[in-house]
């Protein structure tokens, strides 16, 4: 599971760039793939860790996934926020800029906290479309069109982080049961079907690619590939089954590649529920539970997928970066230092904050953490927003 997240990061990766020569898998399917196993892995993580123990769990889940995203998160920022100092970039945190008031009080927030990030999106996008929507008129007519620029946000693809926040915060109260599970995911899927009958005023991007109640349908195929996981991991015929998932993953991939320069899943315009999609949709949630019991035991795998994260965090600057400072070097030489440098940076963060925050909230998972860890970890968490605050009035000093 670790190399397959790797694979998703490296897809979204070789998405940013500009004029690549080949992806691995469409950026956007592979955010729609990490949905998938984020949904299967909380299924995994509540219903096998957290709720057999008879301590109060619930704020402990939020606490471990707080610790889990905001450590690197707010360090990615804080950098950023450096960077863009440096070089006289505006940015929220600065007073050169051409945003509102209000607008400027929405972005910090949104910077530090991520959630609601993927609406401020859809908003941009829809905005940037044309098509007449009161709400939409009304909020832009508020905030003030100059406002709504993706540069004001440090992360911009932090929007699928806030999609996944708001699945944690769900998580707790549905996944436990498979009666709710279906009916959520049943009515998360009307919703997103009633988008597609009327894609002509609501259109895929934004509301059904980033709206996060049109992507909790696949959050919830990743719960149902957990069940599948619950009768396949005693057999003695799973790990061959996770071999030949491997196997037809790597040919598909391959073959994706070489014949189609990575697009054989996506044609024409940004749809992410062509017939073709969904199949893959179901597909590799059938497929899971069987490269989960296959990998499980890998550490190398294991320490693999940990670098999914911070590359994800990371790539958007590094492909800024590149592509100022190697302007004529060949695509597919500008794609090899963005993908090494991508990843050196990850291992970096990784070892120096993800590493030593997940030894210390893992603690929280066990049966044996005291009352007064909690109170610690708790402040901890509340305290992460307010030392990135802290940060800005350091750089900006």
């Amino acid at each position: 599971m670790g190399g397959l997240r790797f694979i998703l990061a490296l897809s979204v990766v070789f998405h940013h760039i500009p004029g690549q020569p080949f992806m691995l898998l469409h950026g956007g399917v592979a955010v729609e793939a990490f949905f998938i196993i984020s949904g299967f892995y909380m299924a995994f993580v509540i219903n096998e860790k957290y709720a057999t123990t008879n301590a109060p769990w619930v704020l402990t889940f939020y606490l471990n996934r707080i610790l889990r995203l905001f450590p690197a998160y707010l360090i990615a920022c804080a950098v950023k926020l450096y960077f863009c100092n440096s070089s006289h970039t505006p940015n929220v945190f600065s007073t050169h800029n051409d945003v509102t008031p209000q607008a400027q009080a929405v972005l910090i927030y949104l910077n530090i906290f991520i959630v609601g990030q993927d609406l401020w999106q859809m908003l941009i996008d829809h905005t940037s479309q044309g098509i007449p929507n009161v709400v939409i008129d009304r909020t832009v007519a508020f905030f003030d069109a100059s406002s709504l620029n993706r540069v004001y946000l440090f992360i911009s693809q932090a929007w699928s982080l806030s999609v996944e926040i708001m699945f944690y915060a769900l998580a707790p109260f549905v996944v436990l049961s498979k009666r709710r599970v279906l009916l959520f995911f049943l009515a998360c899927l009307m919703v997103r079907l009633y988008f597609l009958q009327n894609s002509d005023i609501f259109p895929n991007d934004p509301w059904r690619s980033r709206f996060f109640v049109c992507n909790f349908p696949l959050f919830f195929l990743g719960v149902m590939s957990y069940w599948i996981y619950t009768k396949a991991k005693d057999l003695k015929s799973s790990k061959y089954m996770g071999m030949v998932a491997l196997l037809v993953g790597t040919v598909g991939m391959v073959f994706s590649v070489c014949k189609f320069d990575g697009a054989f899943l996506f044609s024409g315009s940004e749809n992410y529920d062509q017939p073709r999609l969904w199949f893959f949709y179901i597909a590799l949630a059938l497929a899971i539970p069987y490269l989960f019991i296959l990998s499980k035991q890998s550490l190398i795998d294991g320490y693999i997928g940990e670098l999914s994260y911070p590359i994800y965090l990371v790539h958007g600057f590094v492909i800024r970066n590149v592509a100022l400072h190697f302007p004529l070097y060949s695509p597919v030489t500008v794609m090899l230092i963005i993908t090494a440098l991508s990843i050196v940076i990850s291992v970096v963060l990784y070892i120096l904050v993800d590493r030593p925050v997940d030894k210390f909230r893992h603690k929280l998972s066990t049966k044996t953490y005291t009352e007064k860890t909690r109170k610690l970890i708790s402040r901890l968490a509340l305290g992460l927003p307010v030392l990135l605050v802290s940060i800005v009035f350091l750089i900006q000093a």
